[in-house]
């Protein structure tokens, strides 16, 4: 019987060590050789299958962040997918999706976790045969890299991202006095349900403008765009904690990221954790202006982001 619950760490010569596990291809630690945890994650791995309300650290999709009335059109065929938010849209591809599923490890050592996920089509609703591989690298400049990449049989939608809860001061704290700086000048405005509305506004002069450094704060939960047409990775987003002088870099290659402050955790503290989800636009497939999130058999789906840690 095929084994749910492995979990592999990478550790490199500083002796900081991330630990994945099967269960959604989870980041279930990230360690300082201290000993400090900086995200947020549960002991077993078990607790992913039954108790991750909050998509702690697992890879979501098919299409990660909402879907409008949890449906979409592709080549005139209609998909309904499930209403899991708002009894209206779907959110993270529904409760059964990516994140809720054991991943096969197919490699694994002190340096690289790869796994892969066979999603057959009409999984969750979706279209089309899916080979999905994620792979996670640990680097001695304590760089953590997570590649994606997945084949389709069909035209279908397809938009990845790690659902990490990152905390610089350590898991427990609150990270409203932690500071960011994000490498973009533009957002997605939402509705009230948190589906872009197609309009696209500057940050400056608003809430969300982190062209300088400023304090996180509470209750963000956006998307930032980035000036990224090339898909070349960049730099996206820096962040530090005054008092531990720790720092997180994220690089990307993709056109922006949700950045999330914890509003609604309940098993842990409220604003325990921020998550930086770089993915596409939202809802993108149903917004003919946004850029496109369809995969096709000629067209595989590739992604990088890089989360670099310093301390």
């Amino acid at each position: 019987m095929k084994n749910l619950y492995q979990a592999y760490t990478l550790v490199n010569r500083h002796n900081m060590s991330i630990t994945i596990g099967q269960i959604g291809a989870v980041i279930q630690s990230v360690k300082l050789p201290d000993g400090t945890e900086l995200v947020l994650g549960f002991e077993n791995l078990a607790d992913y299958k039954t108790k991750n309300t909050a998509y702690l650290g697992v890879i979501v999709g098919r299409i990660c962040n909402r879907i409008a009335n949890a449906k979409f059109k592709i080549n005139d065929l209609n998909y309904q997918l499930e209403k899991n938010e708002y009894g209206k849209n779907c959110l993270h591809s529904g409760s059964t999706a990516l994140h809720q599923v054991s991943w096969d490890i197919v490699e694994a050592n002190e340096r690289v976790v790869k796994l892969h996920y066979f999603s057959p089509s009409g999984e969750a609703g979706f279209p089309g045969n899916l080979d999905i591989y994620v792979t996670y690298q640990l680097d001695d400049n304590n760089a953590l890299q997570i590649d994606y990449h997945a084949t389709t049989d069909q035209t279908t939608p397809l938009d990845l991202t790690n659902h990490t809860y990152w905390n610089l001061a350590g898991s427990g704290q609150a990270v409203v006095q932690q500071e960011a700086k994000f490498y973009s000048s533009r957002y997605l405005e939402t509705d009230s349900e948190q589906i872009p509305t197609g309009q696209v506004l500057s940050t400056q002069n608003t809430a969300l403008d982190f062209h300088n450094w400023q304090k996180i704060g509470k209750d963000l939960d956006h998307y930032f765009i980035l000036d990224n047409p090339e898909r070349i990775l960049r730099l996206a987003a820096e962040f530090r904690d005054p008092q531990t002088r720790r720092g997180l870099q994220v690089y990307t290659d993709q056109h922006g990221f949700q950045f999330y402050t914890g509003n609604h955790l309940t098993q842990f503290p409220q604003y325990g954790g921020f998550c930086v989800e770089t993915h596409n636009y939202p809802n993108a497939v149903n917004q003919l202006s946004f850029p496109s999130c369809v995969i096709t058999p000629e067209k595989p789906y590739r992604h990088t982001t890089v989360y670099q840690l310093t301390f």
